[in-house]
């Protein structure tokens, strides 16, 4: 079951894209899934976007866009900078940030602004943004394939824990993925090529997307230009959970 659209493409702020250097013909240009990602309410693929600065200066850095509802209806951006420390927006304690850093899923009850929900959560790594979904939204599937998904299985995979799913002739692992447009994920292989799966699935998925990114002006190359910025965020640093 796939998550439903939050939003509609003509809804997407391009006015406020093209404030910060992203062009409109760009940013369709991304692919289906990033704007999949996008409608329902989920992060873009890493930018660079533009910034002026309160003395005028424009300033680069790379970040990721989420669209977002206001009170009176209408959309806008909230933009989610690559930091060098986690957004901690949700009060988790040293030990749950050491599972995210980890790469595992928490269950947690949290505040969205309208009462407490219980939520998962994993890390975005490239902005180190805690992405949160309702757990009410993620269908966890009674089998795979022909393959039935036990009781005790199931109750792991509601908790957030990958499973490995044995058929005849090959081991599937199952998991919350809230990188997937369904927000689950089934991976041919066990819980080892699991995790070196989810290191380079976006690499996989997109080719190009962070490899490339096309502003209004000209294009950029993702790797080198982010090993350049990381090393001047060492010797300046952003400030600590800074939204623009």
């Amino acid at each position: 079951m796939n998550m439903k659209n939050l939003f509609k493409a003509k809804e997407i702020p391009f006015g406020e894209l093209e404030q910060y250097g992203i062009a409109k013909e760009a940013f369709l240009d991304l692919p289906k899934k990033a704007l999949d990602n996008l409608l329902t309410g989920r992060l873009s693929p890493l930018m660079k976007l533009s910034i002026e600065g309160k003395n005028g200066k424009i300033y680069s850095l790379p970040a990721k866009v989420k669209l977002h509802r206001n009170a009176d209806g209408t959309t806008a951006l909230r933009i989610f900078p690559s930091m060098k420390e986690i957004r901690n927006d949700f009060s988790l304690t040293e030990k749950e940030l050491g599972k995210l850093k980890d790469n595992q899923t928490i269950v947690k009850s949290i505040d969205r602004g309208n009462g407490t929900e219980r939520c998962y959560l994993q890390l975005d790594k490239e902005t180190n943004t805690v992405m949160h979904v309702k757990a009410s939204e993620i269908h966890i599937p009674d089998a795979i394939g022909e393959a039935v998904i036990g009781g005790e299985q199931k109750e792991r995979l509601r908790n957030g824990e990958p499973v490995e799913i044995h058929m005849e002739d090959t081991t599937v692992t199952v998991g919350v993925d809230l990188n997937d447009r369904t927000g689950f994920k089934v991976i041919k292989g066990d819980l080892d090529e699991w995790r070196i799966k989810k290191l380079v699935e976006w690499d996989r998925i997109t080719p190009g997307a962070t490899g490339y990114w096309q502003t209004s002006e000209n294009g950029w190359e993702y790797r080198k230009e982010m090993e350049r910025e990381r090393e001047q965020e060492r010797g300046k640093g952003y400030s600590r959970g800074r939204t623009f």
